[in-house]
């Protein structure tokens, strides 16, 4: 099997990621990576795989990725427990990857998880990822896509699986009519939400208004806006839309998708050490839904459950310093505080 892979110049951001580009063999889309690197990088560290959710960017993680550099900075940390580098994939239909696939996804009407899992299954197969000892991460929408993209993989060599706020089988796991409707009208108004402002000020001043943007860390809506959106030229004017269009992104939120990926979590937790985590507010992933993923009857084995107290489910957008330190502590020798 082959691999095209290029890399251009790093981005000029904070954290300086180094860029790549990755074309899956069997459908010809391209997705994109950010690799970034402590300043001192361990050979026998941990490489930490980030997956957004849906709707989001690659960059989403970089605040998380920031202060988790930090966390493990401290030198009575056994070397493998620091960092050898940290990298955020891109959806093929979300942030820079799309512009890369607008020919191809022009052509389509929805993208599921499914093929969000070919990101996965060729990542983890790339010779770059030979002797690295990896941590994934995902979010929502992408922890369905490692179960998926794990599946397909002859031996998943992971030293762990961290899963935030999985969406996994959501519309079996609905506990009442109301939590349905709900569910019903998110998806509705994911189709039907405003997809076009005349400039970057009153896309930020909708987008500060409605939830779930609001309630944002600014420097993940700062992010957010600078990736997530683009300038196209319509009727002659220009005006801002989003990378992934509304069409586009619905189909992530499908729930067959959903439901196999928790057909094969039972096989994924026996080859993964797996690590959940959840938001106090139920606000995607509802309580009963949370009892069929962590149900241990079906035969998983799981590592204690954690419930982050105060924030829902964009906690990654909410929280990122809460997040990284829950990572870290997922990570880290029992009798370790770090000190900063």
């Amino acid at each position: 099997m082959e691999w095209n892979i290029s890399l251009s110049h790093p981005l000029i951001l904070a954290m300086e990621p180094r860029r790549y580009v990755f074309r899956i063999p069997d459908t010809g889309l391209f997705f994109c990576a950010n690799c970034y690197s402590p300043d001192i990088p361990f050979d026998d560290g941990l490489t930490y795989i980030f997956m957004h959710n849906a709707a989001s960017h690659k960059e989403v993680w970089e605040p998380i990725i920031q202060h988790l550099f930090q966390l493990s900075s401290d030198p009575k940390l056994p070397s493998t427990c620091r960092v050898r580098e940290a990298w955020s994939l891109e959806w093929q239909n979300h942030g820079e990857s799309a512009l890369l696939n607008t020919e191809s996804l022009s052509e389509r009407d929805c993208f599921g998880v499914h093929e969000i899992g070919d990101v996965v299954c060729c990542f983890l197969r790339l010779d770059l990822m030979l002797g690295h000892n990896i941590v994934a991460v995902g979010h929502s929408a992408s922890v369905s896509a490692w179960i998926l993209g794990g599946n397909r993989m002859e031996h998943l060599s992971l030293k762990a699986a961290i899963l935030i706020e999985p969406g996994m089988d959501t519309l079996r796991g609905l506990p009442s009519e109301k939590d349905t409707r709900k569910w019903l009208h998110r998806l509705n108004s994911v189709v039907n939400r405003r997809d076009m402002w005349e400039d970057q000020a009153s896309l930020e001043r909708w987008l500060r208004r409605q939830f779930p943007w609001k309630t944002w860390d600014q420097r993940v809506f700062d992010l957010y806006v600078k990736h997530a959106y683009m300038d196209v030229e319509r009727d002659g004017r220009s005006v801002i839309v989003p990378k992934c269009a509304n069409r586009q992104e619905v189909g992530c939120y499908a729930i067959q998708d959903h439901s196999e990926a928790l057909a094969h979590f039972t096989p994924f937790c026996a080859q993964v050490p797996v690590h959940l985590i959840f938001s106090e507010r139920s606000e995607v992933v509802f309580w009963d839904n949370r009892k069929l993923i962590c149900d241990t009857s079906q035969g998983r084995v799981l590592q204690p459950v954690r419930i982050l107290p105060g924030v829902g489910h964009w906690v990654v957008q909410e929280k990122p310093e809460l997040v990284a330190e829950t990572i870290f502590d997922i990570v880290k020798p029992p009798a370790h505080t770090a000190k900063l």
